[in-house]
Protein backbone atom coordinates (compact mmCIF):
# COMPACT_ATOMS: atom_id res chain seq x y z
CA UNK A 1 0.00 0.00 0.00
CA UNK A 2 2.95 3.45 -1.96
CA UNK A 3 2.21 5.95 0.25
CA UNK A 4 3.54 8.28 -1.18
CA UNK A 5 0.70 10.92 -2.22
CA UNK A 6 2.19 17.36 -1.10
CA UNK A 7 0.68 15.08 -3.37
CA UNK A 8 -0.86 11.79 -2.46
CA UNK A 9 2.15 10.31 -1.06
CA UNK A 10 -0.84 9.57 -2.59
CA UNK A 11 -1.95 7.05 -0.87
CA UNK A 12 -5.73 6.20 -1.06
CA UNK A 13 -7.14 6.88 2.36
CA UNK A 14 -9.36 4.05 3.47
CA UNK A 15 -8.25 1.18 1.31
CA UNK A 16 -6.59 -2.00 2.30
CA UNK A 17 -3.75 -4.32 1.56
CA UNK A 18 -4.03 -3.88 -2.19
CA UNK A 19 -3.46 -0.15 -1.86
CA UNK A 20 -0.31 -0.85 0.09
CA UNK A 21 1.07 -2.37 -3.11
CA UNK A 22 0.69 1.01 -4.81
CA UNK A 23 3.66 3.19 -4.59
CA UNK A 24 2.52 5.81 -2.95
CA UNK A 25 0.03 6.73 -1.67
CA UNK A 26 1.20 6.72 1.90
CA UNK A 27 4.77 5.81 1.09
CA UNK A 28 4.29 2.42 2.77
CA UNK A 29 6.09 -0.74 1.69
CA UNK A 30 4.77 -4.26 1.88
CA UNK A 31 6.25 -6.71 4.38
CA UNK A 32 8.63 -9.19 2.78
CA UNK A 33 6.46 -12.14 3.77
CA UNK A 34 3.70 -13.20 6.15
CA UNK A 35 6.23 -13.97 8.87
CA UNK A 36 6.85 -10.25 9.25
CA UNK A 37 3.32 -9.79 10.60
CA UNK A 38 3.86 -12.38 13.37
CA UNK A 39 5.22 -11.06 16.69
CA UNK A 40 8.72 -12.30 17.44
CA UNK A 41 10.71 -12.43 20.65
CA UNK A 42 12.74 -9.20 20.75
CA UNK A 43 16.52 -9.54 20.63
CA UNK A 44 18.89 -6.72 21.46
CA UNK A 45 20.97 -5.53 18.52
CA UNK A 46 24.74 -5.60 18.43
CA UNK A 47 27.42 -4.42 16.00
CA UNK A 48 26.75 -7.35 13.62
CA UNK A 49 23.30 -5.86 12.94
CA UNK A 50 24.98 -2.68 11.73
CA UNK A 51 26.88 -4.73 9.14
CA UNK A 52 23.68 -6.51 8.10
CA UNK A 53 21.79 -3.21 7.67
CA UNK A 54 24.59 -1.74 5.55
CA UNK A 55 24.70 -4.84 3.34
CA UNK A 56 20.93 -4.70 2.80
CA UNK A 57 21.02 -1.01 1.90
CA UNK A 58 23.91 -1.45 -0.53
CA UNK A 59 22.21 -4.42 -2.16
CA UNK A 60 18.67 -3.07 -2.40
CA UNK A 61 18.69 0.72 -2.56
CA UNK A 62 18.18 1.84 -6.14
CA UNK A 63 21.22 4.13 -6.16
CA UNK A 64 24.81 2.90 -5.58
CA UNK A 65 26.16 3.71 -2.10
CA UNK A 66 29.62 3.21 -0.65
CA UNK A 67 30.11 1.62 2.74
CA UNK A 68 32.07 4.67 3.86
CA UNK A 69 29.13 7.02 3.24
CA UNK A 70 26.75 4.75 5.15
CA UNK A 71 29.19 4.44 8.05
CA UNK A 72 29.62 8.22 8.14
CA UNK A 73 25.89 8.65 8.53
CA UNK A 74 25.65 5.87 11.10
CA UNK A 75 28.31 7.58 13.23
CA UNK A 76 26.65 10.98 12.68
CA UNK A 77 23.41 9.58 14.11
CA UNK A 78 25.21 8.36 17.24
CA UNK A 79 27.14 11.62 17.64
CA UNK A 80 23.97 13.70 17.40
CA UNK A 81 22.11 11.46 19.81
CA UNK A 82 24.94 11.62 22.36
CA UNK A 83 25.02 15.41 22.00
CA UNK A 84 21.25 15.73 22.55
CA UNK A 85 21.44 13.56 25.65
CA UNK A 86 24.65 15.25 26.84
CA UNK A 87 26.48 11.96 26.99
CA UNK A 88 29.99 10.95 25.99
CA UNK A 89 30.08 9.46 22.50
CA UNK A 90 31.54 5.93 22.84
CA UNK A 91 32.37 5.84 19.12
CA UNK A 92 33.99 9.27 18.86
CA UNK A 93 37.35 7.81 17.77
CA UNK A 94 35.94 5.63 14.97
CA UNK A 95 36.89 6.70 11.44
CA UNK A 96 34.69 5.46 8.56
CA UNK A 97 36.33 3.68 5.62
CA UNK A 98 35.15 1.39 2.81
CA UNK A 99 36.41 -1.60 4.82
CA UNK A 100 32.98 -1.95 6.43
CA UNK A 101 33.60 -5.21 8.30
CA UNK A 102 36.75 -3.84 9.94
CA UNK A 103 35.02 -0.64 11.06
CA UNK A 104 31.98 -2.54 12.35
CA UNK A 105 34.27 -4.79 14.42
CA UNK A 106 35.90 -1.65 15.83
CA UNK A 107 32.43 -0.42 16.79
CA UNK A 108 31.84 -3.64 18.71
CA UNK A 109 35.20 -3.30 20.50
CA UNK A 110 34.53 0.34 21.43
CA UNK A 111 31.21 -0.62 23.01
CA UNK A 112 33.08 -3.18 25.15
CA UNK A 113 35.94 -0.81 26.06
CA UNK A 114 33.49 1.86 27.17
CA UNK A 115 31.38 -0.66 29.11
CA UNK A 116 28.22 0.35 27.26
CA UNK A 117 25.22 -1.51 28.66
CA UNK A 118 23.06 -3.77 26.50
CA UNK A 119 20.26 -1.19 26.63
CA UNK A 120 22.62 1.64 25.78
CA UNK A 121 24.19 -0.28 22.90
CA UNK A 122 20.72 -1.05 21.57
CA UNK A 123 19.75 2.63 21.65
CA UNK A 124 22.94 3.81 19.96
CA UNK A 125 22.64 1.26 17.16
CA UNK A 126 19.01 2.17 16.48
CA UNK A 127 19.89 5.86 16.32
CA UNK A 128 22.74 5.16 13.93
CA UNK A 129 20.69 2.99 11.57
CA UNK A 130 17.84 5.50 11.63
CA UNK A 131 20.27 8.20 10.53
CA UNK A 132 21.53 5.99 7.68
CA UNK A 133 17.98 5.61 6.38
CA UNK A 134 17.12 9.28 6.77
CA UNK A 135 20.30 10.32 4.98
CA UNK A 136 18.97 8.69 1.81
CA UNK A 137 16.54 11.63 1.58
CA UNK A 138 13.96 9.52 -0.19
CA UNK A 139 10.23 9.50 0.72
CA UNK A 140 10.10 5.72 0.30
CA UNK A 141 12.88 5.15 2.83
CA UNK A 142 11.63 5.22 6.40
CA UNK A 143 12.73 3.89 9.75
CA UNK A 144 10.38 2.46 12.39
CA UNK A 145 11.37 1.86 16.00
CA UNK A 146 10.44 -1.59 17.42
CA UNK A 147 6.67 -2.10 17.33
CA UNK A 148 5.88 0.98 15.25
CA UNK A 149 5.81 -0.71 11.85
CA UNK A 150 3.20 -3.24 12.97
CA UNK A 151 1.09 -0.37 14.34
CA UNK A 152 1.36 1.42 11.01
CA UNK A 153 0.27 -1.67 9.07
CA UNK A 154 -2.80 -1.95 11.31
CA UNK A 155 -3.58 1.73 10.79
CA UNK A 156 -3.36 1.29 7.02
CA UNK A 157 -6.30 -1.04 6.97
CA UNK A 158 -5.56 -4.66 7.74
CA UNK A 159 -8.86 -6.36 8.64
CA UNK A 160 -10.81 -3.09 8.58
CA UNK A 161 -13.51 -1.52 6.50
CA UNK A 162 -13.48 1.91 4.90
CA UNK A 163 -15.58 4.47 3.11
CA UNK A 164 -13.99 4.91 -0.32
CA UNK A 165 -12.43 8.37 -0.49
CA UNK A 166 -8.91 9.71 -0.30
CA UNK A 167 -7.43 12.95 0.99
CA UNK A 168 -4.34 15.07 0.55
CA UNK A 169 -2.04 13.39 3.04
CA UNK A 170 0.38 16.29 3.36
CA UNK A 171 -1.63 19.50 3.33
CA UNK A 172 -4.77 20.59 5.15
CA UNK A 173 -6.59 23.82 4.32
CA UNK A 174 -6.09 27.06 6.25
CA UNK A 175 -8.64 25.94 8.87
CA UNK A 176 -7.00 22.57 9.51
CA UNK A 177 -9.53 20.55 7.52
CA UNK A 178 -8.49 17.58 5.38
CA UNK A 179 -9.12 18.07 1.66
CA UNK A 180 -11.01 15.29 -0.08
CA UNK A 181 -9.24 14.61 -3.38
CA UNK A 182 -11.62 12.08 -4.91
CA UNK A 183 -14.07 9.28 -4.17
CA UNK A 184 -14.14 5.75 -5.52
CA UNK A 185 -16.98 5.08 -7.93
CA UNK A 186 -19.99 3.19 -6.50
CA UNK A 187 -18.54 2.99 -3.00
CA UNK A 188 -20.26 4.24 0.19
CA UNK A 189 -18.68 7.71 0.36
CA UNK A 190 -19.81 8.57 -3.17
CA UNK A 191 -23.24 7.00 -2.73
CA UNK A 192 -23.86 9.01 0.43
CA UNK A 193 -22.77 12.27 -1.17
CA UNK A 194 -19.11 12.89 -0.33
CA UNK A 195 -17.54 14.90 -3.17
CA UNK A 196 -14.09 15.83 -4.39
CA UNK A 197 -13.35 19.26 -2.93
CA UNK A 198 -15.16 18.66 0.36
CA UNK A 199 -13.22 19.47 3.52
CA UNK A 200 -13.34 16.89 6.29
CA UNK A 201 -14.14 18.67 9.56
CA UNK A 202 -14.98 15.92 12.05
CA UNK A 203 -15.40 12.15 12.42
CA UNK A 204 -18.12 10.97 14.81
CA UNK A 205 -18.26 14.50 16.26
CA UNK A 206 -14.52 14.56 16.92
CA UNK A 207 -12.62 17.39 15.23
CA UNK A 208 -9.85 16.27 12.86
CA UNK A 209 -7.99 19.57 13.05
CA UNK A 210 -5.22 18.27 15.30
CA UNK A 211 -5.08 14.71 13.95
CA UNK A 212 -2.15 13.37 11.98
CA UNK A 213 -2.85 11.44 8.80
CA UNK A 214 -2.33 8.13 10.59
CA UNK A 215 -4.66 9.19 13.40
CA UNK A 216 -7.27 10.22 10.85
CA UNK A 217 -7.00 6.83 9.15
CA UNK A 218 -7.48 5.11 12.49
CA UNK A 219 -10.72 6.91 13.35
CA UNK A 220 -12.26 6.67 9.88
CA UNK A 221 -11.58 2.96 9.44
CA UNK A 222 -13.45 0.34 11.44
CA UNK A 223 -15.24 -3.01 11.30
CA UNK A 224 -16.96 -3.80 8.02
CA UNK A 225 -20.66 -3.03 8.40
CA UNK A 226 -20.18 -0.46 11.17
CA UNK A 227 -21.24 3.17 10.71
CA UNK A 228 -19.23 6.37 10.85
CA UNK A 229 -20.50 9.96 10.59
CA UNK A 230 -18.39 12.47 8.69
CA UNK A 231 -18.87 16.20 8.98
CA UNK A 232 -17.70 17.89 5.78
CA UNK A 233 -17.57 21.53 4.75
CA UNK A 234 -18.75 22.09 1.18
CA UNK A 235 -17.16 25.28 -0.22
CA UNK A 236 -19.75 25.94 -2.93
CA UNK A 237 -22.55 25.82 -0.34
CA UNK A 238 -20.49 27.52 2.36
CA UNK A 239 -21.88 25.16 4.99
CA UNK A 240 -21.15 21.96 6.88
CA UNK A 241 -22.96 18.68 6.16
CA UNK A 242 -23.21 15.49 8.24
CA UNK A 243 -22.90 12.28 6.19
CA UNK A 244 -23.33 8.85 7.80
CA UNK A 245 -21.58 6.01 5.97
CA UNK A 246 -21.58 2.24 6.48
CA UNK A 247 -18.01 0.98 6.22
CA UNK A 248 -17.41 -1.69 3.60
CA UNK A 249 -14.69 -3.82 2.05
CA UNK A 250 -13.02 -1.78 -0.66
CA UNK A 251 -12.06 -4.63 -2.99
CA UNK A 252 -8.76 -4.83 -4.87
CA UNK A 253 -9.81 -3.36 -8.20
CA UNK A 254 -12.59 -0.79 -7.88
CA UNK A 255 -14.22 0.46 -11.06
CA UNK A 256 -13.62 4.16 -11.32
CA UNK A 257 -13.96 5.47 -14.86
CA UNK A 258 -16.71 7.98 -15.42
CA UNK A 259 -17.57 9.06 -18.95
CA UNK A 260 -20.02 11.34 -20.71
CA UNK A 261 -20.48 13.23 -23.96
CA UNK A 262 -19.96 16.99 -23.70
CA UNK A 263 -21.54 19.66 -25.94
CA UNK A 264 -20.03 19.55 -29.40
CA UNK A 265 -20.10 15.75 -29.34
CA UNK A 266 -16.80 15.52 -27.44
CA UNK A 267 -16.19 12.44 -25.34
CA UNK A 268 -15.01 12.92 -21.75
CA UNK A 269 -13.39 10.20 -19.57
CA UNK A 270 -12.63 10.89 -15.89
CA UNK A 271 -10.02 8.60 -14.33
CA UNK A 272 -10.57 8.31 -10.60
CA UNK A 273 -8.75 5.04 -10.04
CA UNK A 274 -6.73 3.28 -12.71
CA UNK A 275 -6.70 -0.40 -11.81
CA UNK A 276 -6.12 -3.64 -13.64
CA UNK A 277 -8.16 -4.71 -16.67
CA UNK A 278 -8.89 -1.04 -17.40
CA UNK A 279 -8.35 -1.77 -21.09
CA UNK A 280 -11.71 -3.56 -21.17
CA UNK A 281 -13.52 -0.51 -19.83
CA UNK A 282 -11.68 1.81 -22.21
CA UNK A 283 -12.60 -0.34 -25.22
CA UNK A 284 -16.25 -0.38 -24.15
CA UNK A 285 -16.29 3.40 -23.68
CA UNK A 286 -14.72 3.99 -27.10
CA UNK A 287 -17.19 1.59 -28.67
CA UNK A 288 -20.01 3.67 -27.21
CA UNK A 289 -18.35 6.90 -28.34
CA UNK A 290 -18.06 5.66 -31.92
CA UNK A 291 -21.65 4.48 -31.90
CA UNK A 292 -22.69 8.00 -30.90
CA UNK A 293 -20.41 9.60 -33.51
CA UNK A 294 -17.94 11.09 -31.03
CA UNK A 295 -14.91 12.39 -32.92
CA UNK A 296 -12.75 13.90 -30.15
CA UNK A 297 -11.95 12.88 -26.56
CA UNK A 298 -10.71 14.43 -23.31
CA UNK A 299 -8.93 12.17 -20.81
CA UNK A 300 -9.08 13.71 -17.32
CA UNK A 301 -6.22 12.45 -15.12
CA UNK A 302 -6.63 15.13 -12.46
CA UNK A 303 -7.10 14.04 -8.83
CA UNK A 304 -6.55 10.39 -9.68
CA UNK A 305 -5.06 7.26 -8.15
CA UNK A 306 -3.65 4.19 -9.84
CA UNK A 307 -2.00 0.82 -9.54
CA UNK A 308 1.18 1.02 -11.57
CA UNK A 309 0.58 -2.48 -12.89
CA UNK A 310 -2.80 -1.40 -14.21
CA UNK A 311 -1.45 1.73 -15.83
CA UNK A 312 1.47 -0.11 -17.45
CA UNK A 313 -0.87 -2.75 -18.81
CA UNK A 314 -3.04 -0.05 -20.36
CA UNK A 315 -0.05 1.95 -21.61
CA UNK A 316 1.29 -1.16 -23.36
CA UNK A 317 -1.79 -1.22 -25.57
CA UNK A 318 -0.98 2.26 -26.85
CA UNK A 319 2.74 1.57 -27.43
CA UNK A 320 3.97 -0.01 -30.70
CA UNK A 321 3.90 -3.80 -30.68
CA UNK A 322 7.07 -5.44 -29.29
CA UNK A 323 8.75 -2.07 -28.73
CA UNK A 324 10.12 -1.19 -25.28
CA UNK A 325 8.29 1.85 -23.91
CA UNK A 326 9.39 1.80 -20.23
CA UNK A 327 11.76 0.17 -17.76
CA UNK A 328 11.78 -0.59 -14.04
CA UNK A 329 15.02 -1.18 -12.19
CA UNK A 330 17.89 0.25 -10.20
CA UNK A 331 21.59 0.93 -10.70
CA UNK A 332 22.39 -2.73 -11.38
CA UNK A 333 19.28 -4.37 -12.89
CA UNK A 334 16.28 -3.57 -15.06
CA UNK A 335 13.20 -5.13 -16.61
CA UNK A 336 11.49 -3.96 -19.78
CA UNK A 337 7.87 -3.24 -20.65
CA UNK A 338 6.93 -4.03 -24.25
CA UNK A 339 4.13 -2.46 -26.26
CA UNK A 340 1.27 -4.64 -27.46
CA UNK A 341 -0.23 -2.19 -29.93
CA UNK A 342 -3.75 -3.36 -29.21
CA UNK A 343 -5.52 0.03 -29.31
CA UNK A 344 -5.30 2.65 -32.01
CA UNK A 345 -5.24 6.27 -30.91
CA UNK A 346 -7.35 7.30 -33.85
CA UNK A 347 -9.44 10.04 -32.18
CA UNK A 348 -7.98 13.50 -31.50
CA UNK A 349 -7.56 13.88 -27.76
CA UNK A 350 -6.27 16.08 -24.93
CA UNK A 351 -5.19 14.98 -21.43
CA UNK A 352 -5.87 17.03 -18.28
CA UNK A 353 -3.30 16.86 -15.44
CA UNK A 354 -2.61 18.52 -12.09
CA UNK A 355 -0.56 18.03 -8.93
CA UNK A 356 -2.83 15.18 -7.81
CA UNK A 357 -2.36 13.17 -10.99
CA UNK A 358 -1.11 9.74 -9.86
CA UNK A 359 2.16 8.16 -10.95
CA UNK A 360 0.28 5.56 -12.98
CA UNK A 361 -1.67 8.16 -14.91
CA UNK A 362 1.56 10.12 -15.43
CA UNK A 363 3.18 7.17 -17.22
CA UNK A 364 0.08 6.67 -19.35
CA UNK A 365 0.01 10.38 -20.25
CA UNK A 366 3.65 10.29 -21.36
CA UNK A 367 3.11 7.16 -23.48
CA UNK A 368 0.05 8.69 -25.15
CA UNK A 369 1.98 11.86 -25.86
CA UNK A 370 5.00 10.06 -27.33
CA UNK A 371 3.22 7.57 -29.55
CA UNK A 372 -0.06 9.35 -30.32
CA UNK A 373 0.89 13.05 -30.06
CA UNK A 374 -1.76 13.67 -27.38
CA UNK A 375 -0.91 16.91 -25.53
CA UNK A 376 -1.35 17.56 -21.81
CA UNK A 377 -3.13 20.60 -20.37
CA UNK A 378 -3.31 21.81 -16.78
CA UNK A 379 -0.63 21.85 -14.12
CA UNK A 380 2.57 19.88 -13.39
CA UNK A 381 2.45 16.25 -12.23
CA UNK A 382 4.69 15.00 -9.40
CA UNK A 383 5.98 11.42 -9.43
CA UNK A 384 5.25 9.29 -6.36
CA UNK A 385 5.59 5.78 -7.78
CA UNK A 386 8.95 4.42 -6.62
CA UNK A 387 8.92 0.75 -5.54
CA UNK A 388 9.60 0.01 -1.85
CA UNK A 389 10.37 -3.03 0.32
CA UNK A 390 10.53 -3.46 4.10
CA UNK A 391 13.21 -5.13 6.21
CA UNK A 392 12.99 -6.30 9.82
CA UNK A 393 15.79 -6.03 12.37
CA UNK A 394 16.07 -8.63 15.11
CA UNK A 395 14.61 -6.34 17.77
CA UNK A 396 11.43 -5.67 15.78
CA UNK A 397 12.55 -2.37 14.24
CA UNK A 398 11.89 -1.99 10.50
CA UNK A 399 13.19 0.12 7.68
CA UNK A 400 11.80 0.52 4.19
CA UNK A 401 13.93 1.05 1.09
CA UNK A 402 13.19 2.24 -2.41
CA UNK A 403 14.54 -0.63 -4.47
CA UNK A 404 13.41 0.39 -7.97
CA UNK A 405 12.29 3.33 -10.09
CA UNK A 406 10.88 3.74 -13.59
CA UNK A 407 12.21 5.38 -16.71
CA UNK A 408 10.96 5.72 -20.25
CA UNK A 409 12.49 4.44 -23.45
CA UNK A 410 13.76 7.93 -24.22
CA UNK A 411 15.76 7.89 -20.96
CA UNK A 412 13.49 10.18 -18.96
CA UNK A 413 13.69 9.13 -15.30
CA UNK A 414 10.56 8.93 -13.16
CA UNK A 415 11.77 8.87 -9.57
CA UNK A 416 11.78 10.59 -6.20
CA UNK A 417 9.29 13.44 -6.73
CA UNK A 418 10.37 14.38 -10.27
CA UNK A 419 8.02 16.99 -11.77
CA UNK A 420 6.61 16.72 -15.31
CA UNK A 421 5.19 19.95 -16.76
CA UNK A 422 2.16 19.95 -19.07
CA UNK A 423 2.42 21.06 -22.69
CA UNK A 424 0.00 23.89 -21.96
CA UNK A 425 -0.09 25.18 -18.39
CA UNK A 426 -3.40 26.54 -17.11
CA UNK A 427 -3.46 27.52 -13.44
CA UNK A 428 -6.49 26.98 -11.23
CA UNK A 429 -7.43 25.36 -7.94
CA UNK A 430 -6.53 21.68 -7.88
CA UNK A 431 -9.87 20.87 -6.24
CA UNK A 432 -13.41 22.02 -6.96
CA UNK A 433 -15.13 24.37 -6.75
CA UNK A 434 -13.14 26.04 -9.53
CA UNK A 435 -13.07 29.81 -9.48
CA UNK A 436 -14.34 31.21 -12.80
CA UNK A 437 -15.24 27.68 -13.91
CA UNK A 438 -12.99 24.84 -15.03
CA UNK A 439 -10.47 26.80 -17.11
CA UNK A 440 -8.37 23.70 -17.80
CA UNK A 441 -11.33 21.86 -19.30
CA UNK A 442 -12.25 24.95 -21.30
CA UNK A 443 -8.70 25.13 -22.70
CA UNK A 444 -8.83 21.45 -23.68
CA UNK A 445 -12.14 22.04 -25.52
CA UNK A 446 -10.64 25.04 -27.25
CA UNK A 447 -7.65 23.00 -28.42
CA UNK A 448 -9.86 20.19 -29.69
CA UNK A 449 -12.00 22.66 -31.65
CA UNK A 450 -8.94 23.40 -33.78
CA UNK A 451 -8.27 19.74 -34.61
Amino acid sequence: MKHNQKYFCLFLLLTFLFILSMNSVICMAQPDNDEDLVPKIPVNLDHTDVLKAIEIIQKEYYEPLTGKILLENFLTGIRRYASRKRRANPLADIKPTDNVKKVVNEIGEKFKQNAVSEKGKQTYILQGIRRMIRSLDNPGCKFYMPGKYRETLQEMGYNKGGCGFFVDEEKKDADGRWKVIETLQDFPAEKKGVRAGDRLVAVDKKSVKDLTFKELARVVRGPIGSKVTLKVYRPELEKEIDITITRTWLGPNPKSLRHEILPGNIGYIKFRYLGERMNIEIKDIYKEFRKKKVKKVIWDFRNSAALLKGSLDLASLYAPKDKVFAYKGSHDWKESYLGKGGIKGDLPAVILTNKYTSAGCMILALVLKKYHKIPTVGQPMTWDGDENNSHRLRDGAYFTLTYAYYWLADGRKLKNKVVIKPDVEVKQNALPPYKDGDKQLKKALEMLSKK
